[in-house]
């Protein structure tokens, strides 16, 4: 759940204005990661070790096809030709060259490797002075805490494979100093004293294979109140000892949410434990890691019990939507969004109320989805952070409302089955709900494809035809603000139109219906003094019709 931080920004637009795509050849398995960290305030640390980290990475290969070269992700981590060592079913391959640009490093070796292989690299690294890679929060209780986010830039804490599809294992190994706790995605699996003097390494279980961006790492020595849900997970929720009392609620929220989500997506949480931490310094209200969710501290242990409900609903929504099931690339993250949004209510519909009320035009103008597929940060840095959210829940309650609850649901159960430890796209979303559109409907392309991929939204003008009928067609509406997005996201190929659903009744006891307007049609209705025509993401223009008041739905 991302919210614009400034400083961030200026940070991530300065890597990712366009990204190189990594090879599809190449395919990592399973990353073991074994990191020691020099975190201040526990213990005396050498003055050239303070705010840094060591780190060894090994990481399984699937190798699809016969390279030349292996190509991965590492930014402002430091290692050389001499620390990388590569195998395969021969042997170790002697690596004859290192090439690095800013975000991207290659390894060269004489002759061609498929199948099976291995990459060891040994590195270093500093703490980041941003809330990105691992950085030390910048408000201290009684010690300092360590935090990762690695969202999307998990290869500033380690090199890697750093694509949301790349899923893998992970097994995480972090040295810390005596008197620190270290969390990760998964339960501790065993603590030792490590060769290091006053440091321990804590071992933790492997996840199950998940995108690089969801590895999450805390160091700290925070106390936490703890709970199971109805299927045994142990949730827990971390604060400053003098901040404890401040976490049942929030326990209690999570604990309800992944027991009313369990039964509604007929899927159990696959982990064994869920953790909530608050930090001071963090880029946004919540970052739903796998298992390890972390939160800016107001979010999770402030005083709005009603921002922190939702924040909590959001958060373990994502452990379904975002981590069981993962957008393929970043221009379908609104997939990630929209979906946790809706679940953020105890009633779906009731998004649709509040949204409409509270949104902005902007939050609706710009495209869920982008297809310049290499630009990885234009979901980010669009004029309004708030579409995902906004536009994307939207979006998915119409389509609710037009095939109906129950498919809904149906669609969205197969759609979290057949997907789990998988990535996704917009296209297959989509196939969840192809044989579910009513009668003389468009069929499932024709009518997401536009509000999904397109610039504006519509406005519905009414005008009077005769006593009893009015007339309605549609066209772009212009906030003033429209050649912003043209420049930037021209969609033209639907003319900016849309296939518009339309919920209308005449009275006030009727039933309502759902009614179409086509790209390009005058539809005549028929309408009274107590017509209503509904749809939250159109605008609507009665001046001159028979109607006197539009209520929106």
């Amino acid at each position: 759940m991302i919210q614009k931080c400034l400083y961030c920004l200026i940070l991530v637009q300065f890597i990712f204005s366009e990204v190189t795509r990594l090879p599809e050849t190449i395919i990592p398995v399973k990353y073991s990661l074994k990191l020691t960290v020099y975190l201040d305030g526990y213990i005396n640390l050498p003055t050239d070790k303070n705010q840094t980290f060591e780190g060894v990475v090994e990481i399984d290969l699937n190798i699809k096809e016969n390279v030349l070269q292996i190509t991965f992700n590492s930014f402002e981590l430091t290692f050389e030709k001499e620390d990388c060592e590569l195998f395969d079913d021969s042997g170790r391959i002697d690596i004859s060259d290192l090439k690095k640009t800013q975000e991207l490093s290659t390894i060269y070796f004489n002759g061609t490797i498929s199948g099976d292989a291995i990459i060891k690299i040994k590195y270093t690294g500093n703490f980041s002075k941003v809330p990105f890679g691992l950085y030390r929060d910048r408000v201290v209780y009684s010690k300092p805490t360590l935090i990762s986010q690695s969202f999307p830039l998990t290869h500033m804490i380690v090199p890697c494979f750093n694509e949301p599809w790349m899923k893998a294992v992970w097994e995480v190994e972090i040295t810390h100093p005596v008197g620190s706790v270290a969390l990760s995605n998964t339960p501790e699996k065993q603590i030792v004293y490590s060769s290091l003097e006053n440091f321990k390494t804590t071992q933790f279980y492997a996840t199950p294979i998940m995108s690089p961006y969801q590895l999450a790492i805390i160091i700290s020595d925070y106390k936490y109140t703890s709970g199971y849900s109805d299927s045994g997970t142990l949730v827990r929720v971390f604060a400053p000892l003098n901040k404890l009392n401040k976490t049942n609620h929030a326990l209690q929220v999570a604990i309800n949410s992944l027991n009313k989500f369990e039964i509604t997506f007929d899927i159990n949480y696959p982990l064994s434990k869920l953790d909530l931490f608050p930090v001071k310094t963090f880029p946004a209200s919540a970052m739903e890691n796998w298992g390890l969710v972390i939160f800016q501290e107001s979010s999770l242990i402030g005083y709005d019990l009603k921002s922190m409900e939702e924040v909590v609903i959001h958060v373990v929504a994502h452990q379904w939507f975002g981590n069981l099931v993962t957008m393929a690339w970043y221009n379908d993250y609104w997939l990630n969004e929209a979906f946790a949004t809706i679940y953020e209510t105890d009633s779906e519909n009731k998004q649709l109320y509040d949204y409409y009320e509270s949104y902005s035009s902007d939050a609706v103008d710009s495209p869920l989805r982008y297809l310049n597929t290499n630009n990885m940060w234009i979901q980010f840095t669009q004029p309004n952070d708030q579409t995902v959210y906004v536009k994307g829940s939207l979006v998915l309650n119409m389509l609710k409302k037009v095939i109906g609850t129950w498919r809904f649901r149906k669609g969205i159960r197969r759609y979290l089955k057949e997907n789990s430890y998988k990535s996704v796209n917009t296209q297959i979303l989509k196939s969840y709900f192809a044989d579910s559109m009513p009668e003389n409907s468009p069929n499932i392309d024709d009518f997401l494809d536009p509000w999904v991929e397109q610039v504006g939204h519509p406005l519905i003008i009414v005008k009077h035809f005769n006593k009893t009928h009015d007339i309605l067609s549609q066209q772009r509406f212009d906030n003033n603000q429209l050649d912003v997005y043209d420049q930037k996201f021209a969609t033209p190929k639907w003319n900016y139109t849309w296939y518009i659903p339309l919920w209308y009744k005449n009275d006030v006891g009727d039933k309502e219906r759902l009614i179409w307007l086509k790209p390009g049609e005058l539809k005549l209705i028929e309408v009274n003094q107590t017509t209503t025509i509904t749809n939250p993401l159109c605008r609507f223009n009665v001046t001159g019709s028979n109607i006197e008041s539009l209520v929106i739905n």
